[in-house]
């Protein structure tokens, strides 16, 4: 979460920032939970300024679970399709992206907002 509170023309925001984790009921394990089957090529990759600099590749594979408890490892496969050059690692990294409405102006203390999925 994130929070600016913007003061007078001659005073500097005040900025506070807090990262949390919210843990809610396990996901009962005999549930039919659908696998994810993904693929990442250049043209897939993005905010990236010119895709002539990335080598040609094909990396697929399939997340075992589209619902994972953040207490369980993640369970997967990767295949290296192709690659134009040597590969010396591979680094996966998963973002949780949740919306939230911004909010502006003036706001009444205990007023209800709307989070969006």
């Amino acid at each position: 979460i994130r929070a600016e509170l913007r003061r007078g023309l001659l005073n500097k925001p005040t900025l506070k920032q807090l990262e949390f984790i919210m843990e809610g009921q396990r996901v009962p394990r005999n549930l039919d939970r659908p696998s994810i089957p993904f693929t990442v090529t250049p043209q897939s990759i993005e905010n990236i300024k010119e895709i002539k600099s990335v080598p040609d590749f094909r990396i697929s594979g399939v997340m075992e679970n589209a619902i994972c408890d953040i207490e369980e490892p993640l369970k997967g496969t990767i295949t290296v399709e192709r690659s134009a050059k040597p590969i010396k690692s591979i680094e996966l990294q998963l973002v949780r992206l949740k919306r939230v409405a911004v909010l502006r102006g003036t706001q009444k203390m205990r007023q209800k907002f709307k989070i969006f999925k």
